[in-house]
């Protein structure tokens, strides 16, 4: 097989397993929808017709919007939609739009004085969005008091997230409540744990935790995983801590 050939399959392999879109997505909107807290979609770019997810806005067909680029997502099952998106790009948010709309702080405004589109989304829903874009989308702040594991690893939720930069890499357990659970996005299910330390207002009481196991929301784990600080998936997905690979422990 000649260079140009094996460069040009390897140029497809790479196309149709990219997991992150364009830096950013811009076109006219063909087609909208909104359910869920999300609005859905249809966009017509320069070189394709793609959907693309994100928080609820307030935008309309014939639209031309630009939005962040994000996540890019094969068969993906809306349940508020019943309907399945042979292909979706979750995006963190909008750019710029033809009416001024534009976004501050996860709070929609517009620049005129005529409209106003000012938007605060609030919902909880059972797309990945939230997981996947902490502190994008709003999560209901929990009270839950867990006492932790006497073990050398062990720490709090707030220890963890006080002392990750000294504990990146290293296998630790933590023990919380399951608030959340979104299973199976990339591979992995993505758990939210709680055990009533750190501070809700600087986001140091949520625990996301990665793992191949699938608790049920309410359950009291103890889990143990190798943390990871200042973690980057990408596409603005970031975590200052997560601790991932872990399985449920005694």
């Amino acid at each position: 097989m000649q260079f140009k050939q094996v460069l040009l399959c390897l140029s497809l392999v790479l196309f149709s397993t990219r997991l992150i879109a364009a830096e950013t997505l811009k076109g006219e909107i063909l087609k909208t929808q909104t359910a869920g807290g999300y609005t859905y979609i249809l966009l017509k770019t320069d070189s394709e017709d793609i959907w693309v997810a994100t928080m609820e806005i307030p935008v309309k067909k014939g639209q031309t919007v630009e939005l962040k680029s994000g996540m890019v997502m094969k068969n993906f099952e809306s349940k508020s939609l019943n309907r399945v998106f042979d292909r979706i790009v979750f995006s963190s948010g909008l750019v710029s739009s033809d009416n001024g709309l534009h976004s501050h702080g996860g709070v929609y405004h517009s620049h005129d004085a005529n409209t106003d589109h000012t938007h605060s989304h609030q919902s909880d829903s059972e797309d990945p969005i939230a997981a996947l874009s902490k502190g994008t989308w709003k999560q209901k702040d929990h009270q839950h008091s867990v006492e932790k594991h006497s073990e050398a690893d062990s720490y709090t939720v707030e220890e963890l997230y006080r002392k990750g930069k000294e504990l990146n890499l290293r296998t630790v357990r933590v023990k919380g409540k399951v608030t959340k659970v979104l299973s199976q996005i990339m591979n992995k299910n993505w758990i939210h744990l709680q055990d009533g330390t750190g501070n809700p207002s600087q986001g140091t009481h949520d625990l996301v935790v990665t793992s191949q196991e699938l608790p049920k929301v309410g359950d009291v784990v103890s889990m143990a995983g190798t943390l990871y600080y200042e973690k980057d998936f990408g596409s603005g997905y970031s975590y200052k801590v997560i601790v991932e690979e872990a399985s449920i422990v005694k």
